[in-house]
């Protein structure tokens, strides 16, 4: 099993970090593929329960909102077959910082044949550059 962390402090109020990560619609901006909503939550149209198709070149798979805490916590898993992957969690927990919001997202990860690293690897340079740019556009 592998994990990723990524912590990023953010210049603005928790709500308005939480909103950008929670909607389903945004998170195209930090991540290079595209995202859908393909089932409602029950309480946000993005909440607990919410299912999103990530949108890649060559390669589609769902993810499923396990938890929605505003403006604290978003959870969620990998709920399709993604070829080597065979569990990703990841949890978004977003706090007051000084004059700002600090986000600790991370990622358990595992995959077969030994591969685990190597996606791990790529999975978290893809991240952080797209977190690091929302960053930036608050300062």
């Amino acid at each position: 099993m592998q994990s990723i962390r990524i912590r990023q402090w953010f210049r603005a109020p928790v709500e308005t970090v939480f909103e950008h990560f929670s909607r389903h619609d945004t998170l195209s901006e930090l991540w290079p593929g595209r995202f859908v909503r393909v089932r409602a939550g029950e309480d946000e149209p993005d909440g607990t329960g919410s299912v999103r198709e990530v949108r890649l070149p060559g390669l589609r798979f769902r993810e499923q909102v396990t938890e929605f805490r505003r403006p604290e916590l978003i959870g969620y898993r990998i709920v399709s077959r993604v070829p080597l992957i065979t569990h990703h969690y990841g949890v978004m927990r977003f706090s007051p910082e000084g004059r700002g919001t600090l986000l600790d997202y991370r990622i358990e990860l595992d995959a077969r044949a030994g591969t685990a690293p190597l996606i791990s690897q790529a999975l978290e340079r893809a991240l952080k550059p797209g977190i690091r740019r929302l960053a930036a556009s608050y300062e």
